[in-house]
Parts: C-alpha cells; sequence; structure tokens
C-alpha cells in the first residue's frame, strides 16, 4: 500500500511491543493512532517506540480504560 494513514486503530491484545519497537518503517506514513496498551506495556512506552521510530512531535492523550488496558489517542505534529 502506498501513501499516507490518516488514522490507525491497533488492538492486538498484548502484541504492541512486538509491533511498535523497533523503528518500523510504515510508522512515518501515519497521522493518528488509537491503540488499545495492554499490560505490561505502558502509554508511556509506547509513546517511547513511537518517537523512537519518527522524528515528527507526537503527542498523547490518554482515553481511559481499565486494570488491564489503556486505549491512548496518539498524533503527529
Amino acid at each position: 500500500m502506498d501513501g499516507g494513514i490518516d488514522l490507525l486503530k491497533c488492538n492486538i491484545e498484548g502484541a504492541e511491543a512486538e509491533v511498535f519497537s523497533g523503528r518500523p518503517a510504515w510508522l512515518t506514513r501515519v497521522r493518528h493512532m488509537v491503540v488499545d496498551v495492554h499490560t505490561p506495556y505502558t502509554p508511556e512506552r509506547l509513546l517511547a517506540d513511537v518517537r523512537a521510530g519518527d522524528t515528527r512531535a507526537w503527542t498523547m492523550e490518554n482515553l481511559g480504560g481499565n486494570d488491564h488496558r489503556v486505549m491512548v489517542l496518539l498524533r503527529s505534529e
């Protein structure tokens, strides 16, 4: 697939570290993400992994959750 991705919705039940760490090449094509972050991965680690893989400024908003997961919105600047 070519081009940008306006919104990526990601709910992968605990595999977030495998997808977002390691500076994935596709990350620079994404403008906004809604991610369900499942423990033990944290929203802070997600943001750090995204920032490590993309030089744009990223912000994060916590959308709520429970003891096992937190949904976050990330936006590139």
